[in-house]
């Protein structure tokens, strides 16, 4: 999991058929961020989610290009709280992951393990009602444990009510960000073995066509040309012919 050819090959952002980051999306972010480990892979996961995107901090900036400047030091990271910087540090002063929002609830707000796991349930579920029960109770934490002023309390609450719309779970994106990185790994260090697979799985989808022509072109980038079919090889799937050369699978051909 620690391949440099893999993290080098992840920031050109040409990760056409990469589990999770082959959208335009996971492309310019994958460029934007250059992760270098698994951890970092799961961040851009989580921070191309739709809410993600539309987040923006107290003083609107958008939290993707705080991620990003941070990270790049192109800016420095600031905290709202003290204590924010040990639960934070990790992904560069933004809240990405639940687990973070129920650290900082039983670090900063007092709150023992069972009401915090409660409240990040409230959040991934997007139950309003459930969470403005623990408002009061996270406001007050802040300021008696915290020695939080009011406002800033308040401020650090408004965050538990943005992630409703967008917050992922670190779990869920460590168990992308390994299939991220396997997939980028095979595509990096066998890519004609990556392509016949791929545009093998493309084929058997009708729905899937226009990813079979975006497969064949980024195929070319890799310097690995997708031959016309030919009835005389009778190959019903994509097979390949050497190191550069694949050709097309009969069966791939519309109404055959």
């Amino acid at each position: 999991l620690d391949c440099p050819r893999t993290y080098d090959f992840l920031a050109t952002g040409l990760t056409t058929g990469v589990f999770q980051l082959e959208s335009y999306l996971g492309k310019r972010f994958c460029a934007a961020i250059k992760p270098k480990n698994i951890r970092e892979i799961a961040d851009v996961i989580s921070l191309i989610r739709p809410g993600t995107l539309d987040a923006t901090d107290d003083n609107n900036n958008k939290l993707i290009d705080v991620y990003i400047k941070v990270k790049n030091k192109e800016r420095e990271p600031v905290y709202l709280h003290p204590s924010l910087e040990k639960i934070l540090n990790k992904t560069y002063s933004v809240a990405v992951y639940q687990e973070q929002l129920l650290e900082i609830a039983r670090d900063i707000a007092g709150f023992n393990l069972i009401d915090a796991d409660h409240l990040r349930k409230a959040i991934g579920r997007k139950d309003l009602d459930k969470m403005s029960k623990y408002k009061d109770q996270f406001i007050l934490g802040c300021i008696s444990q915290s020695n939080m002023n009011n406002d800033d309390a308040i401020k650090l609450w408004e965050w538990y009510d943005a992630a409703s719309g967008y917050s992922f779970c670190l779990s869920h994106g460590i168990g992308y960000a390994l299939t991220s990185y396997r997939m980028a790994w095979l595509k990096c260090h066998i890519p004609i073995y990556f392509f016949k697979s791929m545009l093998k799985y493309a084929m058997s989808d009708a729905e899937k066509q226009d990813e079979l022509f975006r497969l064949i072109y980024d195929a070319k980038l890799w310097d690995i040309n997708v031959l016309p079919p030919n009835i005389k090889r009778k190959n019903y799937d994509f097979e390949i012919i050497d190191k550069n050369n694949i050709i097309f699978g009969l069966s791939a051909i519309k109404d055959i």
